[in-house]
């Protein structure tokens, strides 16, 4: 672990954690995924961080209490990865666990690609991969899916089969102005909070309160996402029942 003082100005600091590169002994590469709801509008962005160092080392001994070191660093996932560009400056490439889905995970342990020439001696190079889930601020996303539909019944004259005493069944007309239904049902699917059900598209023809659902979602480290509500709503009404069911982003 680096021991100068990490505000020197001119230098680029990597740190993981509380683990401080030497400077100059990491070279990174870092790149970047969009990730979409069903409306195909961002939430996250899904951020790799590939890490190519070489530890360097006066003997045998000291390059093996580096690696012992990089090792118990990058044994613990879920810390900040931060780049330092000199005194106070943090880079926006920085990846605060806080601000992610999970934290910072590690994909590639300190691997060692090599033991040619010196390796393992006077250096020793290695490689390290990191990803994270890094959430969007859009509050317009707050929903990975939204659906909902309606049926609808009744609105034609109701027919009845009498059976007589003798002879075959009869097929007769039972009312000239029978009522209307309709059915009203949908789900949501929220990103970081169970969303509310949708309200009923018409309130003064309900049969009854209404049914509701939901689910607890999934756990990425800290963070519970894709929370859902489902709603149904029963209507009668001895008028027609005008209206379409609501679209995404449509209140």
């Amino acid at each position: 672990m680096a021991t100068e003082n990490l505000h020197v100005s001119g230098k680029i600091w990597i740190r993981y954690g509380n683990y401080l590169h030497d400077p100059g002994e990491v070279e990174y590469s870092i790149s970047s995924e969009a990730l979409l709801t069903d409306a195909q509008t961002p939430y996250a962005e899904k951020v790799r961080v590939n890490l190519n160092g070489r530890l360097v080392g006066s003997s045998t001994t000291d390059i093996e209490k580096k690696v012992v070191a990089l090792l118990t660093a990058y044994a613990t996932p879920g810390l900040d990865f931060s780049i330092y560009l000199g005194p106070s400056a943090t880079s926006v490439l920085s990846i605060d666990s806080s601000d992610t889905n999970g934290g910072v995970k590690i994909l590639q342990p300190p691997s060692f690609p090599s033991n040619r020439n010196a390796a393992h001696v006077t250096f020793l190079d290695y490689t390290i991969a990191l990803e994270a889930e890094v959430r969007l601020s859009n509050v317009a996303t707050y929903l990975r899916s939204f659906s909902e539909s309606v049926t609808r019944g009744g609105g034609s004259p109701a027919y009845v089969m009498l059976q007589p005493r003798r002879g075959r069944a009869q097929r007769q007309l039972g009312t000239r102005q029978p009522f209307y239904t309709a059915t009203q049902q949908g789900t949501a699917v929220g990103l970081y909070a169970k969303p509310s059900p949708s309200p009923p598209l018409w309130p003064f023809a309900l049969k009854e309160g209404g049914e509701f659902g939901e689910t607890g979602g999934r756990a990425i480290g800290s963070t519970t996402m894709d929370k859902s509500t489902s709603w149904k709503y029963v209507y009668e009404s001895t008028t027609p029942l005008f209206g379409s069911p609501r679209s995404w982003g449509v209140g």
